[in-house]
């Protein structure tokens, strides 16, 4: 696990991390906690995860990428067009029940190309429980 408090630290982390990262979450108004934006030290989630697509796209291509606001009506189409996954709210954030974990799974499964195991893990969800499994969603907010 690597925290950032800043998009600088999270520019400087992904520069010296020689890893792939699993999920990448992100606020979406640093601006109102770093004043003092420029192109390489973006000031706003989406900025950063845009950012980072360009700049690391080999390292965050297959990442399951979350944009989160306390202001979720306002930002979540700005999230979602920077490449956001998922889109939540903070107030409060989505309770991580067994179903949206499988769901963040099966999306992280697809974007590393694992369509089989994630078409697999569907198949088995839906036989549990009897219903059918919707397919990975762009937002969710915080009625998930």
């Amino acid at each position: 696990i690597i925290t950032a408090h800043s998009s600088e630290e999270a520019r400087v982390s992904c520069n010296q991390a020689n890893q792939v990262f699993d999920i990448v979450i992100t606020e979406e108004r640093l601006s109102l906690f770093h004043r003092h934006a420029t192109s390489s030290n973006p000031a706003s989630g989406s900025a950063l995860l845009s950012h980072l697509r360009e700049f690391y796209a080999d390292r965050v291509q297959r990442s399951l990428l979350i944009g989160v606001s306390a202001h979720w009506t306002n930002d979540h189409t700005t999230m979602e067009q920077s490449g956001a996954d998922y889109c939540w709210s903070k107030a409060p954030l989505p309770v991580l029940h067994n179903g949206l974990l499988e769901e963040l799974l099966h999306t992280l499964l697809l974007k590393r190309g694992k369509n089989e195991i994630a078409k697999t893990l569907r198949l088995s969800t839906s036989t549990e429980d009897g219903s059918t499994a919707s397919p990975p969603v762009a937002s969710n907010d915080q009625r998930q």
